[in-house]
């Protein structure tokens, strides 16, 4: 015979009171006394009970549930992202589910046959394509993004760092330096996504103030693996341009094409920063353990994550129009990798 599912009465009988106020509780509605609640956790940890969220749904309309899709799993950031993320959704009793497109991106008819999109209280985006923008821009639901579609997203709130600033930031530094051969490993292949040209485009207009130029450019793709295979196909290539246009710096517009390109560097008897500046752009974790630490643009992740969190809440609970833009300022972190010339 099937066991009784443990529901919310139960709870309320052990701990002597409503069924109400026990649910008051659970779901943060009215304020409940330190003592009262103290019995309620003593009631659910005895009883072992575990809410019905599906149930609970259908009561208040909402599911709790945020949904993250397009962010690539095997990037570095994306996982402090995410942590800093649920970490912010649990502080208002919200889940996440997460919605990985990994090396491509899934056409939107495929994913709508998968995915109740409606079911989410909000969504997180980051990399997706046109028909799945167009998506959203008709549909009802609370989003944000974290990726730059310029005029395609013109309409939705977006949590983003200054990546003009950045590349700004990167081309001031190798300037300081006493650098005027520079080159720019540059993430491209993402379509509509305007993050990595936006980049590109402060580092060439900080450049061209000092009437200099990127003399050397090799564009990567975003995978890791597809990264450190473009890298090692086109090594001659890359190391003839740096020795003929005599590079003595490279920006890197990620910290993954910096962390494979020291090491190309470094096989092919280039030290970094002897013989080669190097600067990038995340400030990943691994950034700081390689030999040499690499000097690299903060992308502020952990407030990234936060406040898409609270706006999508605010939307949600409040009922209110955030503000459609909210940009963080990235910020230089000097290491060993950039020398003076």
């Amino acid at each position: 015979m099937k066991e009784k599912r443990t529901n919310i009465k139960d709870v309320a009988k052990m701990a002597k009171i409503s069924a109400t106020t026990v649910s008051a509780y659970l779901n943060k509605t009215a304020p409940v006394n330190v003592n009262t609640a103290k019995r309620i956790e003593m009631a659910i940890n005895e009883l072992g009970y575990i809410p019905n969220r599906a149930a609970k749904s259908l009561r208040t309309g909402r599911s709790k549930v945020i949904a993250l899709i397009g962010l690539y799993l095997r990037n570095p950031l994306t996982g402090e992202f995410m942590y800093r993320v649920q970490e912010k959704l649990a502080e208002s009793n919200y889940f996440l589910d997460i919605i990985s497109l990994n090396k491509k991106i899934v056409p939107v008819s495929d994913l709508v046959k998968v995915y109740d999109f409606n079911h989410f209280d909000g969504i997180i985006i980051g990399m997706i394509d046109k028909d799945m923008i167009n998506y959203f821009n008709e549909s009802n639901t609370n989003y944000v993004t974290v990726a730059d579609y310029g005029e395609l997203t013109s309409d939705f709130v977006k949590v983003q760092v200054d990546t003009y600033a950045a590349g700004n930031l990167a081309a001031e530094y190798l300037i300081e330096n006493n650098h005027k051969k520079i080159g720019l490993f540059l993430n491209s292949g993402l379509p509509f996504v305007e993050d990595f040209e936006i980049c590109k485009n402060g580092f060439s207009d900080r450049l061209k103030m000092s009437n200099l130029n990127i003399e050397f450019e090799f564009k990567t793709p975003i995978d890791i693996d597809a990264i450190r295979n473009s890298l090692e196909n086109n090594k001659d290539q890359i190391i003839e341009n740096i020795k003929k246009k005599k590079i003595t710096a490279i920006f890197a517009t990620t910290d993954m094409v910096a962390v494979y390109l020291l090491k190309l560097l470094n096989n092919c008897g280039l030290n970094v920063p002897e013989d080669i500046s190097l600067i990038s752009f995340d400030n990943i974790r691994y950034s700081e353990i390689v030999k040499p630490a690499l000097t690299t643009i903060n992308k502020p992740v952990d407030d990234i994550g936060h406040i898409c969190v609270e706006k999508l809440i605010s939307m949600i609970e409040k009922k209110e129009a955030p503000d459609k833009k909210v940009v963080l300022e990235p910020e230089l972190v000097i290491r060993e990798s950039v020398r003076k010339i």
